[in-house]
């Protein structure tokens, strides 16, 4: 049946809504918090897999790895929104990340997690020794020259620094350059990533290792400055 009053007119498209910086700024803010959260749930399931195998509770210890690859993948793809959030630019674009990024994750990614491997480690009897071993030098912040405290990765470039160290080195005053919320270059010599607040994500790997030192007792090694 005709339309009256001529031919229909073509539906007009809606011009894709900008994102906000706003807007990207609050989901960075929410992904890196439930990074840090997701962290501290990684070192309780590697202590209670312990628990777990010593008392051996071998349901449990099937329950708690369902967990620990739950929280492994929520890593993954916490990791991998916050990584294409700065080169968003409409909210299409956003949601489009937040519905495939989970999908995109692979059984084998979650396999090779260093979180996961740990926790299977500890699941043994035993103790990643080989990784730990090879982590002695990166156990180092390279800002305060001690063991890490409360660890950070800045995800460009993948360098791990204390919060409280790189927090301050972004903080710092400098002189003809803009504040520290455009970033800075990354401290690691040789280095030419940007780092900032916002591109700064919780690191259970390096935790989950600093936990393994602590466990046995080893103290930090002296680091003599150069």
């Amino acid at each position: 049946m005709g339309r009256a009053g001529g031919a229909a007119k073509p539906a007009s498209r809606e011009k894709p809504a900008n994102l906000a910086r706003t807007d990207r700024d609050t989901m960075k803010r929410f992904q890196q918090d439930h990074l840090r959260q997701l962290r501290d749930f990684i070192k309780e399931l590697l202590e209670a897999v312990v628990f777990a195998r010593e008392q051996g509770l071998a349901d449990q210890m099937e329950q708690l790895e369902e967990n620990m690859r739950a929280y492994c993948r929520e890593e993954l793809v916490g990791k991998a929104i916050l990584a294409a959030l700065d080169a968003l630019t409409t909210a299409d674009e956003l949601e489009n990340v937040l519905t495939t990024t989970a999908e995109e994750i692979t059984d084998e990614q979650i396999d090779d997690h260093p979180s996961l491997q740990i926790f299977r480690e500890r699941r043994a009897g035993g103790e990643p020794e080989v990784v730990v071993a090879a982590a002695d030098r990166v156990l180092i912040c390279p800002l305060s020259k001690t063991r890490f405290v409360d660890p950070v990765k800045n995800d460009p470039c993948g360098h791990v620094y204390s919060r409280e160290a790189i927090m301050a080195l972004l903080e710092k005053p400098r002189r003809g350059r803009r504040k520290s919320a455009d970033g800075i270059p990354c401290p690691v010599l040789g280095c030419n990533a940007v780092v900032s607040a916002a591109t700064l994500s919780p690191d259970p790997e390096t935790e989950a290792l600093l936990a393994n030192k602590e466990d046995a007792g080893e103290e930090p090694p002296e680091i003599e400055d150069a």
